[in-house]
């Protein structure tokens, strides 16, 4: 109908923003503020289906099970408001989000640490799963202080994947073996300072332990044989072989 009307409209070719509703409020910069807490939610959500699958596909379902995810779905329900994503909450809202998402990730880690445990479990075992939320800065405290320890990664997608595995050590030597006892190629890479250096970051830990965890099938894991090779005079104790850790990205 527009067209039909042979109306001649303007074109406006300078930039809509900033958009003011008030005096000294303008509506900038929520597409990029609050980058953390932006990928926080990103994090969430990846971890929230990894969860519904484990979940959904436990061999033995426990009584915890349902309200766990049910906690980080709604939390995650919460951080698409409009307000939350966007960066436009006051300082004390976004701390109370972030309080509640992370509160609510070990809730489901609970459910994804059954699932897994009753998955690669085929004996009297139990294996110790954990699951480290503070890879973004480099903290992990099993890898910091294990010179043995196992990493499942866990494939959520619908197709095999190859994936770049990486997390804190304490050493500068290590080896990595597959399930069929393959060693894999691996290497340190020193943690840059300007992480080292934060304030809030309690690790000493200046290195991580970079290696590629390929073929990794569809809705399934695979685990990997961590052992220090080389001593430090950093302090370490020992950990069980049966023990497993899950990277936050995986």
């Amino acid at each position: 109908a527009l067209h039909d009307a042979n109306v001649a409209w303007p074109i406006k070719t300078d930039d809509f923003f900033p958009h003011a509703n008030d005096p000294h409020a303008y509506w900038v910069g929520y597409y990029t503020s609050r980058p953390t807490s932006k990928r926080f939610e990103r994090v969430g959500n990846q971890f929230l289906q990894i969860c519904k699958k484990l979940t959904a596909t436990s061999k033995r379902p426990e009584d915890f099970y349902d309200e766990n995810l049910t906690r980080l779905k709604r939390i995650m329900g919460v951080m698409q408001h409009h307000d939350s994503i966007t960066g436009t909450e006051k300082q004390h809202v976004a701390d109370d989000y972030h309080r509640e998402l992370d509160a609510s990730l070990k809730a489901c880690a609970e459910n994804t640490r059954s699932s897994l445990n009753q998955f690669v479990s085929d004996s009297e075992i139990i294996f110790e799963f954990n699951s480290c939320l503070h890879l973004n800065i480099s903290i992990c405290p099993v890898t910091e202080t294990s010179d043995q320890f196992i990493v499942t990664v866990y494939n959520s997608l619908g197709h095999q994947t190859n994936q770049f595995v990486r997390f804190p050590v304490s050493g500068s030597e290590y080896e990595v073996r597959d399930s069929e006892d393959n060693v894999l190629p691996s290497q340190i890479v020193p943690i840059p300072s300007s992480l080292r250096n934060l304030h809030y970051r309690t690790s000493p830990s200046t290195n991580e332990l970079v290696f590629q965890a390929s073929n990794v099938s569809a809705v399934g894991y695979k685990s990997f044989y961590i052992t220090k090779t080389k001593t430090t005079s950093n302090p370490v104790k020992t950990l069980a072989d049966e023990t497993v850790t899950i990277g936050n990205d995986q």
